[in-house]
């Protein structure tokens, strides 16, 4: 997946700090997965609409929230930086993943 952020800038995938298990093999499951909502009949298009989710979800994870002096919820990180990058440009959610 060229250009596809890295585990480390997602909050919901960098609280460990472990991105490897030795006896895992992260591109196998995730063929296997393909496999399987292929086998189940999911089209393409679906399948790419599952894993814009799941995508949306990481970024989502990132956004932080402080406490206004009204009782109030709001972004505290309004200037991007909740939106990790590739590169110097922002990830293109219709490009992942290019498998």
């Amino acid at each position: 997946m060229r250009g596809s952020p890295v585990p480390d800038q997602f909050h919901y995938l960098n609280q460990s700090g472990c991105y490897r298990v030795d006896r895992i093999d992260d591109l196998n499951d995730f063929n296997d997965t393909v496999n399987a909502m292929d086998t189940m009949g999911i089209s393409m298009e679906d399948q790419k609409e599952v894993f814009r989710l799941c995508f949306a979800i990481l970024y989502l994870g990132n956004i932080e929230f402080t406490q206004n002096e009204k009782d109030e919820a709001r972004v505290s990180n309004r200037d991007g930086t909740w939106q990790p990058t590739t590169g110097n440009r922002p990830p293109s959610f219709a490009a992942w993943p290019s498998y």
